[in-house]
C-alpha cells in the first residue's frame, strides 16, 4: 500500500530570497510598484524578466465564487511538474491534495495584497522533494489583485537551499 500524500508550504520571510531570478523578479515588481501597493502586470512585464520566464505562471483573479485561472506557465514550470495546467482553474486542480493548498497560498495573497514566498515540500507517495515559490500580486486599479505571478525554482544550477 502506498503511503498518503502529505504537503506543506512554509512561509518564509521575502527579504529572504536569495535565488538570483526570484530576486530579479522580485525586484523588477518592486520598481514597477513605486509608491503604490501594488504594480499593474502592464508596468511590471512579467514575462520581460528573461531568468525568470521558464519558471513563470500567471494565475488570473476571478470572482464570485472565487477561483484562478492559470493563464501563462513556464517551460521549467511545466518540465518540474510533467503537467500543463495553463487555462485550467485552480478548483479543478486536485494533485493529490496539492490544489487545496496552492488555493490556500493564493487566497493569502489575495487578503494581504503583499507578496509571498513559501518553500514547499512533499513527501509520502509522492516522493520527498521541495521547491521555492514566490507570490507577486498584480493590480489593475491600485487596490484589488488581479493576476499573481508566481516564481519557482527547483534547485537547478548552481544555487541551492542554505543548510538549516
Amino acid at each position: 500500500m502506498l503511503e498518503p500524500a502529505t504537503f506543506e508550504a512554509v512561509r518564509l520571510p521575502v527579504m529572504t530570497v536569495d535565488v538570483p531570478h526570484m530576486r530579479a523578479a522580485l525586484d523588477q515588481w518592486e520598481r514597477a510598484r513605486g509608491d503604490f501597493l501594488m504594480p499593474s502586470e502592464q508596468s511590471a512585464r512579467p514575462l520581460s524578466v528573461e531568468s525568470a520566464r521558464a519558471d513563470t505562471a500567471l494565475i488570473d483573479v476571478l470572482g464570485d465564487p472565487l477561483d484562478f485561472r492559470i493563464r501563462h506557465v513556464g517551460a521549467a514550470i511545466i518540465a518540474a511538474q510533467g503537467v500543463d495546467l495553463t487555462g485550467r482553474l485552480m478548483s479543478t486542480v486536485d494533485m493529490s491534495g496539492y490544489g487545496a493548498l496552492a488555493r490556500a497560498a493564493l487566497a493569502d495573497v489575495l487578503r494581504d495584497r503583499a507578496p509571498a514566498y513559501h518553500h514547499l515540500k512533499f513527501g509520502g507517495a509522492l516522493g520527498d522533494h521541495s521547491y521555492f515559490r514566490l507570490l507577486l500580486p498584480l493590480s489593475e486599479n491600485g487596490h484589488d489583485v488581479a493576476t499573481l505571478w508566481s516564481v519557482t525554482h527547483y534547485y537547478e544550477g548552481p544555487w541551492q537551499p542554505p543548510r538549516r
